[in-house]
């Protein structure tokens, strides 16, 4: 048996994905409830995929786009975590209803770049 033919079952359908058509991120759980004074983080994961929906592997890089009040903008922090695409959005000291916009843009599909929108409501 040749050692350049061998494959995990979990590496299978990624080697075979033809060109990437789609990137798909995690829910955002919208409308995410805060209780004031808190702070709030949320771990967005994506995946592209080929036509067929097998995984094509990339890496990729978050970026914040918006946040809706403006005011509230530097209590926000998007970042990149372990993993190929995934992220972080982290809220601190949540004090009033907002809409954070972060975008995922991988690496080899640029075209493919995809928002990320979180809905936080802030109770109590």
């Amino acid at each position: 048996m040749k050692d350049d033919l061998a494959t995990s079952s979990d590496n299978q359908s990624a080697l075979h994905a033809g060109p990437a058509t789609r990137l798909i991120i995690s829910g955002a759980g919208n409308p995410n409830n805060v209780r004031r004074g808190s702070n709030f983080e949320k771990f967005p994961s994506g995946t592209l995929q080929d036509a067929s929906g097998r995984e094509v592997i990339d890496t990729g890089r978050y970026t914040l786009l918006s946040v809706t009040p403006s005011s509230d903008t530097a209590k926000v922090t998007v970042t990149n975590t372990p993993g190929r695409l995934n992220g972080s959005v982290k809220v601190t000291n949540v004090q009033n209803d907002m809409t954070i916009v972060a975008r995922l843009t991988p690496d080899n599909h640029p075209h493919l770049a995809a928002n990320y929108t979180v809905i936080v409501k802030v109770i109590g």
